[in-house]
């Protein structure tokens, strides 16, 4: 008799141990449809003393450059920027000076003309909006214009750099 009490209560938790699996498995089972979403936000709040930011935050990240076969070359860029400096003027450059797009061959470069308020910019910052202008705030357009097309080139074409904006001391 002692030993039917543990052979008892190892058959219970059989038993309870199988309706756990079952029911989880028909729970399961319950639940074949369902839809999710996956939502990833984020945000730029800038200073009150400076900003310079593109009104399209995904400007940048993967721009194409569409060719014309009539007259072979590639279209441009344009992106306008709000702006706002309380210190002073605002100067702008390309970090490494200008850029070209590159294909492998760097016979093939095709150069890039970036503009911002119609100031071609280069690797040394220069002034861009004027101190009163700057304060008040606005906007104006960054510009990226390509070279044309050197003779015999082809391939996929790249560029990547970074156009910094300071703010000057008044």
């Amino acid at each position: 008799m002692a030993y039917w009490y543990p052979i008892m209560f190892k058959s219970k938790i059989a038993v309870i141990l199988g309706t756990l699996i079952i029911g989880t498995s028909t729970a399961s089972m319950a639940v074949a449809n369902t839809s999710s979403t996956s939502i990833n936000i984020s945000a730029v709040v800038p200073s009150t003393e400076f900003q310079a930011l593109p009104t399209n935050p995904n400007f940048g990240q993967a721009e194409v450059l569409a060719y014309n076969p009539t007259n072979s070359s590639l279209g441009g860029l344009s992106q306008r920027y709000t702006y706002k400096s309380t210190t002073g003027a605002i100067k702008a450059f390309i970090e490494g000076g200008a850029s070209n797009l590159y294909n492998g061959n760097s016979a093939q470069n095709i150069p890039l003309t970036t503009k911002f308020n119609n100031v071609v910019l280069t690797g040394t910052a220069q002034e861009v909006v004027a101190q009163t202008l700057a304060n008040s705030g606005g906007s104006a357009d960054l510009t990226i214009t390509p070279g044309p097309i050197p003779s015999g080139a082809s391939g996929n074409y790249d560029a990547s750099f970074t156009v910094i904006f300071e703010s000057t001391a008044p």
